[in-house]
């Protein structure tokens, strides 16, 4: 079969063409690069932001935030500044070339990390340890706070301790310090800077100023005394100190003190007495004035004999113990040997219990009292002098607390009343401490703050206290 022949066509030849987008790009480029040009001829100086912050002690070379200057040098640019690099704060530096000029902002930042300087420190194994411990120089242009990253063993060995030191700018020291922790068995130890401590009667006495105490470890240890036990009034005391650091290592030594008598004349003294007891409230009396460490005297009566172990207590704690008849019973102003022989019946009763006569009184309703005129006329008159002579030392009052009054008086007016005898130098203060005064305990330590914040000082009445006696009235 013969093959067909097949006629092959002849294709027309293209044209090339330019394309139209590189004539748009080519104009572009012309275009944006005369904008360019002329931006350049506008603002030839070209500055580089990261270098115009300075660091603060720095040498400032404005010249060196200057990236470029066309058509010029940087020598030809003026500068213009007022950057001090060695004050931190925000400043301004003018560059100006031809007729171009720009002012750019410069702040002085500090940069630079504090200066750490470490010991190697060691202690107890009770310490928790700070910064101080260890560092030795610290030096910064601003505050700086310091703290320890990690320290929380409290063993025996040694031990890698970091510190950072951050200052007021965020810039940061860590060092690494060595801390050494060993067994604390050492005493702390006790120093007297005296023979014998001398003070004087009625002042404010501080027991630590006359010994120095140390110890390996421990700044602060614990100081105690016994002192508020021990000293009562004037005389010659052995005080016991003892001295506990954190380990619990403990010294104890004794010291000699002299408490120079002053005569009470001379001093601002108040005199706290109740009446009546001993009560319930006694009791209560007691620990206050124990709290306090002050002394008052308290004029007892034979009619709480459940309560009479207070009277011990009483004494045993320094207070004085007064005598307000036995009976209490205004029948004894019969006559004078029935007053005395009451008065002895509560003598002989003191004297059982704390095995010392006393020889201070308080007659019943006073030396003033006119109750007295219903059985006897006269035999106040009488009694003062008789009992005198008998070798008692009798007081009454010059403030009185109210509460005689009646029962559970308001506490605001015993307050009032108690605390209105600032004129006085020695104040006897009337008070009682039977079952029905429960508001004059309560009263009791706001009566003794604000006597001691005018600078009195309390004492339990005695033969050499100053008198103080009512104007007789029958």
């Amino acid at each position: 079969m013969a093959r067909r022949k097949v006629k092959k066509i002849k294709q027309p030849t293209r044209k090339k063409r330019f394309p139209i987008f590189r004539y748009i790009f080519l104009l572009l480029f012309l275009v944006g690069a005369g904008f360019g040009l002329f931006y350049l001829w506008n603002h030839p100086i070209l500055i580089n932001p990261s270098k115009s912050n300075v660091s603060l002690g720095s040498n400032y070379n404005p010249e060196d935030a200057i990236s470029f200057v066309f058509f010029g040098k940087k020598e030809d640019v003026k500068i213009d500044t007022d950057v001090d690099a060695n004050t931190l704060g925000e400043y301004k530096t003018k560059y100006t070339f031809k007729d171009y000029s720009i002012t750019v902002p410069v702040k002085v930042l500090d940069n630079t990390p504090p200066v750490l300087k470490l010991k190697e420190y060691t202690t107890d194994k009770k310490e928790k340890v700070t910064p101080e411990c260890f560092i030795t120089d610290i030096k910064d242009v601003s505050e700086v706070t310091t703290k320890i990253k990690s320290e929380r063993r409290r063993m025996d060995g040694t031990y890698k301790v970091t510190i950072v030191a951050e200052d007021a700018y965020g810039n940061k020291t860590t060092e690494a310090a060595t801390l050494i922790r060993k067994n604390d068995k050492e005493a702390p130890k006790i120093e007297f800077l005296t023979e014998k401590g001398i003070y004087n009667e009625g002042e404010e006495t501080d027991y630590l100023d006359g010994i120095k105490v140390t110890d390996n470890f421990d700044k602060k240890p614990t100081i105690t005394t016994n002192a508020d036990t021990v000293v009562n009034g004037a005389g010659e005391f052995v005080i016991t100190y003892t001295v506990t650091d954190r380990s619990g290592n403990k010294t104890t030594a004794d010291f000699p003190i002299v408490i120079n008598e002053i005569p009470e004349e001379e001093q601002r003294i108040v005199y706290l007495t109740f009446d009546d007891g001993p009560s319930s409230n006694t009791a209560r009396v007691l620990d206050i004035l124990a709290q306090y460490n002050i002394k008052a005297t308290f004029f007892v009566t034979g009619n709480g004999q459940n309560y009479n172990d207070l009277i011990k207590r009483e004494y045993a704690e320094g207070h004085t113990v007064g005598l307000h008849t036995y009976t209490h019973d205004y029948a004894i102003y019969t006559n004078e040997e029935t007053y005395i022989n009451d008065l002895q019946a509560v003598s002989d009763m003191v004297y059982d219990l704390i095995g010392v006569r006393s020889n201070i009184i308080r007659f019943p309703g006073g030396s003033s009292n006119t109750i007295s005129a219903n059985y006897n006329v006269g035999i106040m008159s009488r009694l003062v002098n008789l009992v005198t002579e008998n070798g008692y030392y009798y007081f009454d009052w010059n403030v009185s607390s109210s509460d005689a009054s009646g029962n559970n008086v308001d506490v605001e007016q015993i307050k009032a009343y108690s605390t209105s005898g600032d004129a006085y130098d020695h104040i006897v203060l009337l008070m009682h401490d039977t079952d029905a005064k429960d508001t004059t305990v309560e009263a009791l330590p706001y009566i003794i703050e604000h006597y001691r914040d005018q600078g009195y000082i309390f004492k339990g009445l005695s033969y050499r206290s100053p008198e103080c006696h009512h104007g007789v009235n029958n």
